[in-house]
């Protein structure tokens, strides 16, 4: 079965972010986690004016975080996702994060791999943003998952000596909430934001042109 990688985007107001991924990876679990409480707590839902991209507001530790679910993070779904990140960045909202879940129950395939090279192109010298998340640790057996997680490993080496970490989720909110906590406030404008910003086309960045290279390959 093929799983779908999601991204969730993080930012707050304080801090704003988002989380990438896709249908079973994981992403819907770390986003139900960070919103479970009640709305006297701070918990509340924001709709934003577009298809397939959702923006939840949480108040944790005195700040406001926003995430902003996306679709996933797979071929068809690329440029819209991008374009919705520049959308996002022309309106003068900055990124804290961008939160990838991998489903290790999935394991690991040539499309992952293709993923992260994507995510590093998408990144730039933000990368140190970026978290890259496994999930359902509880849906398979141990053993198997660690060795996916080194798979991941590997092809994250040049991501994590980038400023990248990867982290485990153990669906639940302490846990959800450890990795939001993490990426702190800095908020840092992507690569192929800034390439756009200068007049770029999408496809011409460096996320989607070294999207269109791999796919030569």
């Amino acid at each position: 079965m093929y799983y779908h990688q999601p991204i969730l985007l993080v930012t707050s107001i304080n801090p704003i972010g988002r989380v990438l991924g896709g249908s079973g990876s994981g992403k819907t679990s770390i986003i139900k986690s960070l919103i479970r409480t009640s709305q006297e707590e701070g918990a509340d839902r924001l709709t934003v004016p577009t298809i397939a991209v959702v923006a939840y507001a949480r108040i944790s530790q005195g700040k406001r975080y926003v995430f902003i679910d996306t679709p996933a993070f797979e071929p068809q779904s690329f440029e819209v996702i991008l374009r919705k990140l520049f959308e996002i960045y022309q309106r003068s909202i900055r990124l804290t994060g961008v939160i990838y879940t991998h489903n290790v129950v999935a394991g690991f395939s040539q499309d992952d791999e293709r993923n992260m090279q994507i995510l590093e192109n998408m990144c730039g010298e933000a990368i140190g943003r970026l978290r890259v998340i496994t999930t359902m640790w509880d849906a398979v057996d141990f053993q198997f998952a660690m060795e996916v997680e080194h798979k991941l490993m590997m092809c994250c080496e040049s991501l994590v000596k980038a400023g990248a970490s990867c982290q485990w989720f153990v669906n639940n909110q302490e846990s959800a909430w450890g990795i939001l906590h993490d990426l702190g406030d800095q908020k840092v404008p992507l690569l192929f934001q800034k390439e756009m910003e200068e007049g770029m086309d999408l496809w011409e960045t460096s996320a989607l042109r070294g999207f269109a290279l791999l796919c030569e390959m």
